[in-house]
């Protein structure tokens, strides 16, 4: 088989489908896996350029394939869907991120690691599921712990945007 410089994969609940592309950007790779084989067909396969999809799950498969040794990028859905060529299905899919991710300027989305998704979803469940109180605003003033604090004075918040605010500088 010709050697593999590119895959694009398609994400489902349980199927996950490859498209990979050699140098003559000529498929030689059309495969569907069931979720639990992807790591063991990437764990034997020379590491290549994957692309994927952003969503929340393939920030995991990111973290998961650059482990093995390959080079994962992420996709904004809208700069993918351009590029299906035909009628909307899973293979369509990985075909067009596979040529999406050959576009000199094409922007990715920063992979997350998993520190930080878990603190995304730490904010968002302190803003489902309040803490109990009379509080008017709140602020997660931590993102990796997921830290939020709560008050119903806007000067007790303004320090909390001054607390934001430090870790930021001091993390980035």
């Amino acid at each position: 088989m010709d050697k593999i410089i590119r895959i694009g994969i398609d994400t489902s609940k349980s199927v996950f489908v490859l498209h990979g592309v050699n140098a003559a950007d000529e498929p030689v790779l059309r495969k569907k896996l069931r979720r639990r084989q992807v790591l063991d067909f990437f764990r034997i396969m020379e590491p290549t350029r994957i692309g994927l999809e952003a969503c929340g799950a393939a920030h995991y498969w990111a973290r998961e394939l650059m482990a093995l040794g390959h080079a994962v990028v992420l996709l904004p859905p809208q700069y993918v869907k351009p590029y299906v060529q035909r009628g909307k299905n899973d293979a369509a899919d990985a075909s067009a991120i596979c040529e999406a991710m050959s576009r000199p300027r094409m922007r990715f989305v920063p992979g997350k690691t998993a520190e930080q998704q878990a603190a995304r979803s730490s904010a968002i469940q302190a803003a489902l599921h309040p803490t109990k109180g009379d509080w008017t605003y709140f602020l997660t003033v931590n993102p990796v712990s997921g830290l939020t604090k709560f008050t119903t004075s806007y000067s007790v918040f303004l320090g909390y945007v001054q607390e934001l605010d430090a870790y930021n500088n001091k993390h980035h």
